[in-house]
Formats: C-alpha cells, sequence, structure tokens
C-alpha cells in the first residue's frame, strides 16, 4: 500500500496581516467626524427646539394680557350709576418717563376682575391694571380685595394713549372715533374719551441667544433701550380698544 500523501496549502503572508496603525487612526478620526455631525445636528434641533417654545410662551403671555384688558376696557362704564360721567374712571396714571402706565376701569358687576364679589360696593367693579416691574408680570388689583393679582406672566412695560374726541356728544347715534391720541397725564375730560390705545412691551421667559445691539424699542410715545448685555427677546405688540358704553 501506497503512503497517503499530504498537500500543504501555503496561504499569501497579506492575509495574515491585521489593521495597520494608520488604517486604525483613519477609521478613528472618520468615525469621529460622524459623531460631531450627529451631535451638532442634535444641539441645533434640540436650540431651535427650544428658541421656538420660548418665542410661543411670549406670544401666548401676550395674547393673555391682551384679552385680559380687551374685555375689562370694552365693558368700562356698563350701566353705571345716573351723574357718572367718567367712561374710563379717574387713577388712569401716567407712569412718566420710561415707567409703566397704569389704567383703571369701572362698570357695573357682581365681580371684579379676579372673580372677587363686589355686591358690598353696590355693584360697581373697579379694576386697576399696573406692571409689577419687579417680577414681569401683568397684575389686576380689583377692588373686591386688597391684594393684587397676576393675569399674565413676562410683561415688562405698558404704555397707553386715549382716544379723545373733543366734540363728543353723548346722546350722538353712532360712538365717533378718536380725533386724538393723548398721554393720559394730558387727558383733562374722560368724557371725551371713546379709545384707548396699549402697547405691551413683553420678553421670553428665559435667555435664548446672545442679543449683540439691541436697539431702543418704541412703546407708543415712549423708548426703552434694553440692557446691552441681555440675551432675552423682547417684542411690542400694540391694540386699540374701542370703548362701547356711553356715559350715562
Amino acid at each position: 500500500m501506497k503512503p497517503v500523501s499530504t498537500i500543504s496549502i501555503h496561504l499569501p503572508s497579506k492575509y495574515h496581516q491585521g489593521f495597520t496603525l494608520v488604517e486604525i487612526m483613519v477609521a478613528f478620526t472618520l468615525s469621529l467626524i460622524l459623531i460631531a455631525g450627529v451631535v451638532q445636528i442634535y444641539i441645533s434641533s434640540k436650540e431651535s427646539f427650544r428658541v421656538q417654545n420660548e418665542l410661543a410662551r411670549l406670544q401666548e403671555n401676550q395674547r393673555m394680557a391682551i384679552e385680559f384688558l380687551q374685555n375689562d376696557i370694552r365693558r368700562a362704564g356698563f350701566n353705571l350709576p345716573n351723574g357718572t360721567r367718567k367712561i374710563v374712571e379717574a387713577n388712569t396714571l401716567d407712569g412718566g418717563g420710561t415707567a409703566s402706565d397704569q389704567i383703571e376701569i369701572t362698570y357695573q358687576s357682581n365681580t371684579d376682575c379676579l372673580g372677587q364679589d363686589v355686591t358690598g360696593n353696590n355693584s360697581i367693579a373697579v379694576n386697576r391694571y399696573f406692571v409689577n416691574e419687579d417680577t414681569d408680570q401683568l397684575m389686576c388689583l380689583g377692588n373686591g380685595g386688597a391684594v393684587a393679582q397676576p393675569v399674565a406672566d413676562g410683561i415688562e412695560s405698558m404704555q397707553i394713549l386715549l382716544g379723545e374726541n373733543v366734540n363728543f356728544v353723548n346722546d350722538s347715534p353712532q360712538l365717533p372715533s378718536a380725533d386724538q391720541y393723548v398721554n393720559i397725564s394730558q387727558n383733562t375730560n374722560t368724557n371725551r374719551v371713546v379709545s384707548v390705545r396699549i402697547a405691551l412691551l413683553s420678553r421670553t421667559a428665559n435667555p435664548i441667544k446672545k442679543q449683540e445691539a439691541q436697539p431702543k424699542l418704541t412703546l407708543l410715545d415712549t423708548e426703552i433701550q434694553p440692557e446691552a448685555a441681555d440675551r432675552f427677546k423682547r417684542q411690542v405688540v400694540t391694540t386699540t380698544i374701542p370703548l362701547r358704553n356711553r356715559t350715562i
């Protein structure tokens, strides 16, 4: 019997080699570039979401503040007792300079702006709106209680002009439009007031991005200069509210 012969297969030496250091470094570098790109996209998307969320909250605060003011101002003068000639009651106050203005509104109701009972005050609601500049909140002080409560956040300033019609006649079939808008400190006869123009300065709850050079913001007859290093985003909203109720 012939011996069984064996066949040896010798593979080329290249099949026994691993990765070189250069190949590992190239692969590692490419992986880092890919990971950095993914992280950058994630950070950018997260920041964009945060900015949009802050702006949405800012606009919602604006809407709430305007809604409160519009609802109350439109009621001003409603069913007041005979002899009451003022549509927008006394104590509509000018803050002076860049300070916020205040407005006080009177009408017949069983509750004030905070839902507090005012039947003990002949069912006359007296609501004063002002800005708490320490907390940046629009506040309302009703005559049903001694403590003001916030109705909207993120409000830095409120400026007010009163729309006057110099030839206002109480018995006219239609309420006239305003001939001029004057600073509340210049109004001498609230019986001529037929509308109220309000500008609100609101800002985001949190800083969002660096504001390199913030220009002055104009609120009706007042200019306000934000802090140079401030990172808050601000917006100004203005509305004109006609007074529906004649004096009695």
